[in-house]
């Protein structure tokens, strides 16, 4: 009933069309799966189905209200939108959406493509399970791009597909190219979340940074998914100094770590991308969990060599010493065989144009 009340709310807000959805043999499974799908879609034209019901077609609704009444409408009213629209190929980076997998039953001659957008905790693997106690119909899809391969462990107990390890699309999209000479050295600290400026040990820990780049005479710069209008607001929180502010884009975020010197970041996902490159970065563990959830049971110390759980300035000076004075040859045959697993990385995303080559 909850979810039906959801549901409704979701539709009523939506805008509605009279008309029928275009036929197009690429559908996009959702509409915001193309702030990723942009970087690696080289056919013009294709639509969408709308997985938040932004948009929802009447004419559609009716014709599933009619066949199959009222039962599993979201489920009945994606095959009636796909009937409407006879895609050759379904195309999404909402990895975490259980309906997707469920569609090859009924579209067997249709490819469908799944791309692992982020990590993922184990809310999504918990719904599989559930699938699986009232359903003996095995969750598939045909190719399924995962970030690392310990993805694919955690992905195939549940969901039958062809797998192949690939990294982040945008990540092998700005791929790194010869390095520019800094005048001067740059420190990057990476914080994805808005909610950044409510922990008093982000606070710490940025402000331990900024004291580290002061002593070694480095730039530092905060790079955020805000934008510039939001500088104030972290200037008011922060140290006071001289350090800069990125606006975000996909542009200056990858931009940033491609040309930095150093990366700090705590556990977000840029900060994996980057240590994937082979760029000498430092992740400060906040949690009892350094890395994500591997798939299968491997547990990590919460301090190595790129790691640790300790933001206290001696030690941390300490840990990005080491880490600066690394060669390149040390640097990367300390961190290859972590990162490898947990984010591959794929410049130009040449495994996903081979694997897929006339189907997008």
């Amino acid at each position: 009933m909850q979810n039906f009340l959801f549901y409704l709310v979701k539709m009523l807000k939506s805008k509605w069309y009279l008309g029928t959805p275009k036929k197009n043999n690429l559908l996009i499974f959702d509409f915001q799966s193309l702030n990723i799908l942009k970087y690696i879609i080289k056919k013009r034209k294709y639509n969408f189905f709308f997985t938040r019901y932004e948009r929802i077609y009447l004419s559609v609704l009716l014709k599933t209200i009619i066949r199959f009444g009222f039962q599993q409408l979201i489920l009945n009213y994606s095959i009636t939108y796909i009937n409407e629209v006879k895609p050759k190929v379904i195309v999404t980076a909402m990895d975490n959406y259980l309906l997707i997998y469920k569609l090859k039953k009924y579209f067997p001659l249709i490819k469908i493509i799944v791309i692992q957008n982020a990590r993922r905790n184990d809310n999504f693997f918990d719904l599989c399970k559930k699938y699986y106690q009232s359903s003996k119909i095995s969750l598939e899809v045909d190719f399924f791009f995962v970030i690392g391969k310990n993805d694919i462990f955690r992905f195939r107990r549940y969901i039958k597909a062809k797998y192949f390890a690939i990294g982040v699309i945008k990540n092998n999209f700005f791929y790194l190219k010869k390095k520019k000479k800094n005048k001067k050295k740059k420190i990057f600290f990476l914080k994805k979340k808005k909610n950044f400026l409510i922990y008093k040990n982000k606070k710490k820990i940025f402000n331990n940074v900024f004291k580290y780049s002061k002593e070694k005479n480095f730039k530092l710069i905060l790079c955020t998914r805000c934008d510039k209008n939001e500088e104030k607001t972290y200037r008011d929180f922060l140290v006071k100094g001289s350090w800069h502010f990125l606006p975000f884009s996909d542009y200056n975020s990858y931009n940033a770590i491609n040309y930095s010197d150093l990366i700090v970041f705590s556990n977000t996902t840029l900060g994996y991308e980057a240590l994937s490159k082979k760029k000498k970065a430092f992740c400060i563990v906040r949690t009892s969990k350094p890395f994500w959830i591997d798939g299968y049971n491997k547990k990590y110390p919460l301090k190595g060599f790129f790691w640790s759980n300790n933001f206290e300035y001696t030690k941390m000076k300490s840990n990005l010493d080491k880490v600066l004075k690394c060669s390149n040859k040390d640097w990367n045959s300390k961190i290859e065989p972590i990162i490898s697993k947990l984010l591959y990385y794929n410049p130009r995303n040449s495994i996903f144009f081979k694997k897929t080559t006339n189907l997008i």
